[in-house]
């Protein structure tokens, strides 16, 4: 039904929106609001930026790295061709890696950008969006890599499966008496 009303790009982030990482961004996002604001601590701007600009250039470089790995593994093979007949352009096979990409780079940029205001601004209200914004990217962007991990395991195993399944063939057809 949805396919039918809105563009193939926005049921593909439709479809992404459903998925428990971005939910528990949500929840970490939401709980790091609260928690500042209930408190009268300011978090330390040095370790945010510290952790938050490693850790997001880490997954950032991660999620490149395994989706130039999956455009390898479509490029030239069975499976890739298999896949294309479903979805010519791989979109809905790259969106995953795309959207963890997004959400790396956005950690990045929030935990860059949040260093500076926190050092340089006592505005309670800023702070707390800042930094709640750069929590809920840097979950977002660890959570998602750990779905990519699983993402290429499954196409790992179905592309040996395919591979199987070829190799099967071949080998019932050398022993097939029409083969001779």
């Amino acid at each position: 039904m949805i396919n039918r009303i809105v563009s193939p790009e926005l049921c593909t982030l439709l479809r992404s929106a459903r998925h428990v990482d971005l939910y528990a961004a949500m929840v970490v996002l939401s709980a790091t609001a609260v928690s500042l604001s209930l408190s009268g601590t300011v978090p330390s701007w040095t370790l945010i930026a510290a952790v938050g600009i490693t850790s997001s250039a880490g997954l950032l470089t991660n999620a490149w790295r395994q989706r130039t790995a999956l455009i390898q593994r479509l490029e030239k093979s069975d499976y890739g061709a298999l896949l294309r007949m479903e979805d010519s352009t791989e979109d809905r096979v790259r969106a995953p890696y795309t959207v963890t990409m997004f959400a790396s780079l956005a950690a990045l940029v929030c935990s860059a950008a949040t260093a500076v205001p926190l050092s340089m601004t006592s505005n309670r209200a800023l702070i707390v969006i800042f930094v709640s914004a750069t929590a809920g990217f840097v979950a977002w962007s660890f959570l998602a890599t750990v779905s990519l991990i699983r993402l290429d395991s499954l196409h790992n195993r179905s592309v040996s499966q395919l591979r199987a399944m070829r190799e099967q063939a071949e080998a019932d057809q050398r022993h097939s008496p029409l083969a001779n």
